[in-house]
Order: structure tokens, then C-alpha cells, then sequence
């Protein structure tokens, strides 16, 4: 039987799972396999890059499906940038392909196990062949318990990955969405909500390009950016997590001196310096002019005079309000 499209993973709901099961870290770049001698994505479209394509589409690579990156495999930005190199047609970039399932027309039909064995076999025969210096097995842990799940959970979001791929030992090759109660294929995320503060907005567009119908027989619209129109809503939010920013380290590291004295001046003086790091920051930069990262007189100087004038600002601003 022929495969035509990638098992897609769905969710994992942990009070169905059942053991033993094998457990992978999930890489976040860009889907990449070759079922019919030819590179796609995980729509079946060809990626849009030439050289990667071509680099890809050989029949030496047939039956491969994994991960696209451009950078190593725990890289914060991982996905964004491969995206990038991915979807630009020209230039060559340099991609190494995670692979994590194997699936042509001899192990089709094989349970995951097996179809890994294979794969394995089939590496270390052409791993010294020009082209598979890109090619990497994505390293594969059998888990019989939950307790085991959860620590290789923490030790992949630890290492940087995305989070935590899951497999049923013998389940067979699936076109489409997995489900949970198959749990052929399943992922934890670690959706992390946090607050931030918006940079920058990015006006929505409208696509009038041209409708047409792909491969796959759905209604689809070019991405050329002259007939795209600005449609007045928000497209994208450009944002930096609190956290981040209100770091006393990061700060000073960023900032220095200069840093320290102005957040004292506004946490002192300006309404919406109150939720500043003020003591935290003044202790850690304390402690590093101690050792001395930051010049001590500087620092007391510039801190007193930041504080005195913040004061003030804030009793003639209250002041002036009042009357």
C-alpha cells in the first residue's frame, strides 16, 4: 500500500496512555519527508527552497520523514529561521534532517519498532554515502511507566526541545491525525502562560490573490505580497515577556549603570515605575559592584541622586494633579 500523507500528532491525554511506550524529544522546525521520491512538507507541498528540494528528492531518501533545521535541534528560534530558509527559493542553505519514522512501500505495513530497526539497518549502510552527513535518527527511549515519561518530559524541555513526542511501539503507519485513545503518535506541550508586554502591532492583511485548487484538491491563494491588502485588523503581535525584562541581571547586563539609575529614578518618581525591580535590583547590583563588575562610586552616586530626584518628580507631578 502507498502512503500519501505523514501521521500528524495529536494531543496526549496521560490517563490513556498505555505502556510500554516510546518517547522522543519533539524538535521544532519544519516537517520534511519523502514518500514518492520527491521532497514535500507535511501537506505534500514541495518546500519552497530549490536546493533543499533537490538536495532531498532522491530515491536514496525514499520513505524518510522528520524534521527540518537549520540550526541545532534546541535552538529558541529554531522554527522561525528554518521556516525562513525553507520558504525562500533562492540561496543553500545548510539543513540537517531529523529523521523519525521510515515508511516506504517494503515497512509500511510494520509496527514503529520495526519500522525504526529498519531505518537504523538502512543508515548504516549509506551513512558514508555523499548527502547523509545531513541526515540524523532522532534518538528513540523505550518508557514503561509514567514516572519515567515525566522525567524524560523534564529533561527535553531542560535540554531546549519544544517538548515531548509519544509512540505506540506497534503501531502501524496512519495518514492524518492520530488520535488519543489510538495514541499512534502523540506530543506534550508545555504551554507556559505568562504576562508581556506588547513591542509592536502588525496590521492584518487580506489575500486577493488568485484562488486555485492544489494537489490535494483544496481551494488555495499564493503568498505574493502586491495583492495583499491591509484589512484593519491585528495580524501579529511583536512581544517581550515580563519576566525578561524585569530581570535584575538581564537588566544590568543590558544596561549597566545607566540601567540601575534610571529604573530607581522611575520607580521613585513616575506612576508606572511600581512594578520595577527595585530592591532586587539595587541588592544585585550591589553584590556586583562588590566584586567589582560595576564601579561602586558610580553606582552609590548616580543612585542617590536618581532617588532624590525621583522623589521630587513624583511629589510635583502628585501636586500638580491635585490642584
Amino acid at each position: 500500500m502507498e502512503h500519501r500523507k505523514p501521521t500528524l500528532a495529536c494531543d496526549a491525554d496521560l490517563t490513556k496512555l498505555r505502556f510500554p511506550v516510546i518517547v522522543q524529544p519533539k524538535i521544532d522546525g519544519v516537517r520534511g519527508c519523502n514518500f514518492h521520491g520527491k521532497l514535500t512538507g507535511r501537506s505534500l507541498k514541495p518546500h519552497a527552497n530549490v536546493f533543499v528540494t533537490n538536495q532531498f528528492s532522491k530515491n536514496q531518501y525514499l520513505g524518510f520523514d522528520g524534521e527540518f533545521a537549520c540550526e541545532r535541534d534546541t535552538h529558541p528560534d529554531l522554527c522561525r529561521m528554518t521556516t525562513s530558509v525553507m520558504s525562500t527559493i533562492t540561496g543553500e542553505p545548510y539543513v540537517l534532517w531529523h529523521i523519525f519514522d521510515f515508511v516506504n512501500p517494503l515497512t509500511y505495513n510494520l509496527p514503529y519498532c520495526r519500522r525504526m530497526e529498519e531505518l537504523t539497518k538502512f543508515f548504516d549502510v549509506w551513512k558514508d554515502v555523499k548527502g547523509f552527513e545531513h541526515i540524523r535518527i532522532v534518538p528513540s527511549i523505550l518508557c514503561h511507566n509514567m514516572n519515567h515519561l515525566l522525567q524524560l518530559d523534564e529533561r527535553f524541555l531542560e535540554q531546549g526541545y519544544e517538548g515531548t513526542i509519544i509512540r505506540d511501539p506497534h503501531g502501524i503507519a496512519k495518514e492524518g491525525r492520530s488520535t488519543a485513545r489510538q495514541g499512534t503518535l502523540l506530543r506534550i506541550k508545555r504551554f507556559i502562560e505568562e504576562e508581556a508586554l506588547v513591542v509592536s502591532i502588525t496590521e492584518g492583511e487580506a489575500n486577493h490573490n488568485e484562488a486555485t485548487v492544489n494537489e490535494l484538491g483544496r481551494t488555495a491563494r499564493s503568498s505574493h505580497q502586491e495583492n495583499k491588502v491591509a484589512n484593519g485588523m491585528v495580524g501579529s503581535l511583536e512581544c517581550k515577556l515580563l519576566k525578561d525584562i524585569l530581570d535584575p541581571q538581564k537588566i544590568i547586563s543590558l544596561f549597566g549603570v545607566i540601567g540601575v539609575i534610571a529604573i530607581v529614578f522611575a520607580e521613585s518618581g513616575l506612576f508606572f515605575g511600581f512594578f520595577l525591580p527595585g530592591d532586587s535590583l539595587l541588592f544585585t547590583a550591589g553584590l556586583l559592584s562588590s566584586q567589582g563588575i560595576l564601579p561602586f562610586w558610580i553606582l552609590l552616586i548616580g543612585v542617590f541622586i536618581a532617588a532624590v530626584l525621583g522623589d521630587n518628580v513624583g511629589y510635583w507631578f502628585g501636586r500638580d494633579e491635585a490642584s
